[in-house]
């Protein structure tokens, strides 16, 4: 029963991503939840200076204001103008430049030409929706509510545009279990967990089918679209 109900369940799943451009992600054979990185890493690129930065530069001494202990220039103002959904540009004391390029996106845009935003994927309550929970801050959004809600289980809005499913065979009334950015949903169907995890650039879901309580979940698929 949950094996048959699991695989219609991602059938639409994929229409969903199918929809809204999104990539598929194969992941070949199922992995434990321990092995996929979770933690967003960023790496610091320095800026070539310009000559007038290379004088104000000289002009810095160690041990003065502007430079740290260790020698290094700090950071002083981030360009916000010059922000990415994945990078950020800051002045720092000694007249030079740096940029921060981050392995996933960070801002996002509600329209073109609007300010940079920081990208919130935490779960909140919908104060629309009574009952269900949605991401607080992204370019697009995705809310989820008890099995059986008219809302459907998982809902997507990307664009203006709305796109919710709900699973064949679930348990009704469950209701999902928030804890930051992830909605647990217990025993949809017989001794099976379902877990979904929001990130800045998508939606990660894991079950865990038939194998009784405090076992490892196995990722099935991820699903990643654009920021």
């Amino acid at each position: 029963m949950g094996r048959r109900a699991v695989v219609r369940c991602l059938g639409c799943v994929v229409s969903v991503v199918a929809c809204f451009g999104a990539t598929m992600v194969d992941v070949g054979a199922v992995e434990p939840v321990d092995a996929v990185p979770t933690e967003e890493r960023a790496r610091e690129v320095a800026v070539p200076k310009s000559p007038a930065q290379e004088a104000v530069s000289s002009e810095v001494p160690v041990g003065r204001s502007g430079v740290d202990e260790a020698g290094e220039a700090t950071r002083v103002k981030e360009k916000v103008d010059q922000r990415t959904a994945t990078t950020e540009s800051w002045d720092l004391s000694d007249g030079g430049v740096s940029m921060v390029v981050h392995s996933q996106p960070k801002y996002f845009q509600e329209g073109t030409g609007s300010e940079w935003r920081e990208i919130d994927p935490s779960l909140v309550v919908d104060e629309d929706t009574p009952g269900r929970y949605r991401s607080a801050a992204n370019r697009w959004s995705v809310s989820f509510g008890p099995s059986g809600d008219e809302g459907g289980l998982v809902s997507f809005v990307l664009s203006g545009q709305t796109l919710s499913f709900s699973p064949v065979g679930a348990t009704p009334g469950v209701k999902p279990q928030i804890d930051g950015q992830s909605a647990t949903y217990d025993d949809l169907w017989v001794e099976t967990d379902v877990v979904y995890s929001v990130s800045a650039s998508g939606v990660d879901e894991r079950f865990g089918a038939g194998v009784g309580e405090g076992a490892d979940l196995v990722r099935v698929f991820g699903c990643w679209g654009s920021a």
